[in-house]
């Protein structure tokens, strides 16, 4: 894999990382454009070889793109949420931001392509297991070239994208770094339960690759044993995404809740003995810090709110609507053709 390094912070550039920045316009148009590419080398080799077209050489172009321009929409804005909460770095262009998500050490790089190489095996293995349980041959893909020999290298790419998306999105969440406890006021949590919701973002961009995934396993002859197993599958990978962020921020409040509350300890009792000695100038003083120490115990840890609690229930309904739209265009399609 060819790669970029930069002298300064020994981090690399990957080609796909590459391709990204160098698409124009937001990430939504450079997936449209690489899966028009790919859809078009497919339909160019179905053409030549006279094949029939089949709706996964569509899906698959679709969601390879997709995946491929993910990191530069997420990392990106995980750059930004860094200069907003935290001030990870000094503040520079959207430019600067977006070079600088994409950016991974060369070890990061290198542990990448296992997890690709990963990823291409499982894809295969699935893709032989399908064809056997459809009736075919498991050696006919290799004897002659029929509608699913243009389709298995397609498949193996996404195999190969989906590997390296899944690392990278690990690695990408371990670096996000949270303030030192030290620096967290229990007053102010605004920023910090900010940095909580930020899976948010990577469950909407889950559950729509969740959804993709769910149309192709329309396209097969298991139908619903196959896209009810991928919506569960999508609501456990979404919930842990949500949960990744929002319990290290829990963790971190409830330390400094810890920490504040011993430190009142005895104060609380050093305030009480005097106000019981009939010191009326403590009296003012035993109120405050109770008062404070009810505050402090009510702050909440969790960072959800209302609104994220309503857009992650919304966002579930992503996958279920593509599969249900799809389902209803199938059978739209197969009572015109009949």
């Amino acid at each position: 894999m060819s790669e970029r390094v930069d002298k300064k912070n020994d981090s690399v550039l990957t080609w796909d990382s590459r391709l990204a920045l160098s698409l124009p316009g937001p990430p939504i148009v450079g997936a449209i454009l690489i899966s028009a590419c790919l859809i078009s080398v497919y339909m160019s080799f179905v053409w030549l070889f006279g094949l029939t077209a089949h709706p996964m050489g569509f899906l698959v172009p679709l969601l390879i793109g997709y995946i491929l321009m993910v990191p530069k929409y997420i990392n990106f804005h995980n750059q930004i949420d860094r200069q907003l909460y935290w001030l990870d770095k000094p503040p520079c262009s959207d430019r600067e931001l977006e070079i600088e998500a994409l950016r991974f050490s060369r070890d990061v790089i290198r542990r990448s392509r296992w997890a690709g190489v990963l990823g291409v095996l499982v894809a295969f293995t699935i893709n032989e297991v399908a064809a056997v349980l459809e009736g075919a041959s498991p050696y006919e893909i290799y004897t002659r070239i029929h509608d699913g020999t243009v389709i298995l290298p397609l498949i193996l790419l996404l195999g190969w994208v989906v590997g390296r998306s899944i690392y990278f999105s690990s690695v990408s969440d371990r670096q996000i770094r949270l303030p030192d406890s030290s620096s967290v006021d229990l007053l102010h949590l605004e920023n910090l339960y900010a940095i909580g919701r930020t899976g948010l973002r990577r469950v909407l961009v889950d559950l729509v690759m969740v959804g993709i995934a769910g149309l192709m396993g329309l396209t097969t002859v298991f139908g619903l044993w196959v896209t009810v197993p991928v919506f569960v599958f999508g609501l456990v990978i979404g919930l842990t995404v949500l949960l990744r962020p929002a319990r290290r921020v829990r963790s971190l409040i409830r330390e400094v809740k810890n920490r504040e509350l011993a430190q009142l300890e005895p104060l609380l009792r050093k305030a009480r003995d005097e106000t019981l000695a009939d010191e009326v100038s403590t009296q003012g003083q035993l109120t405050d810090l109770m008062a404070y120490r009810d505050r402090i115990e009510s702050t909440a840890e969790w960072p959800f709110n209302s609104p994220t609690i309503l857009r992650f229930g919304l966002y579930l309904f992503i996958p279920v609507g593509s599969m249900v739209g799809g389902a209803l265009i199938e059978r739209l399609v197969d009572g015109l053709l009949d």
